[in-house]
């Protein structure tokens, strides 16, 4: 995803509170992921969306999960939370 593109999604979600509270707290790869998760992307588009590896999108998942909500889980716990939202 070029600047642009990650300027409009960002825009789509500045009016949704549960995420965009987050935006100025998490760095951009992580904001990013946030929104990419709660959009039903997956790991393997996420790592195409942002040119990063599946390693670091998961460990990346697995520290936001615990930064957002105070509790250690799997990557696949930050999704179900994040998709909760």
């Amino acid at each position: 995803m070029d600047k642009d593109e990650i300027s409009r999604l960002k825009e789509l979600f500045k009016d949704y509170r549960p995420l965009s509270n987050w935006e100025n707290t998490l760095n951009n790869n992580e904001y990013l992921i946030c929104l990419l998760v709660r959009l039903d992307f997956v790991p393997a588009e996420i790592c195409i969306l942002t040119d990063l590896s599946s390693s670091n999108i998961s460990n990346i998942r697995k520290r936001l999960l615990e930064k957002m909500t105070g509790r250690e889980g799997s990557p696949k716990d930050f999704d179900k939370y994040i998709k909760s939202l």
